[in-house]
């Protein structure tokens, strides 16, 4: 299994939401040797997959990955918890 991050989340801002676009630091994605559109999996109560794409500027040193409402459900989390993320083996959503 690769490598996994914990980040806290945050709210999409409104031109991601409803297109499975997981927003994270490009630290955060150098550290998982991650690429923009690469396909990310997303563990909170249950698993859930989203694009991952770098974050806006203003989020680049935050300890955060945001992601809308739709996500949320589907790895059975809120806002302000605390997941953890990995590369998927899964190439397209």
């Amino acid at each position: 299994m690769g490598k996994e991050l914990n980040l806290m989340v945050a709210e999409a801002l409104d031109e991601d939401k409803n297109k499975n676009i997981a927003r994270i630091s490009r630290h955060y994605l150098d550290e998982l040797q991650m690429k923009d559109g690469e396909v990310v999996e997303v563990k909170g109560n249950k698993r859930a997959l989203a694009i991952a794409a770098k974050s806006w500027p203003g989020d680049h040193y935050l300890n955060i990955i945001r992601i809308d409402k739709i996500i949320r459900e589907n790895a059975g989390i809120n806002l302000g918890e605390t997941v953890s993320i990995r590369k998927s083996n899964q190439l397209t959503l």
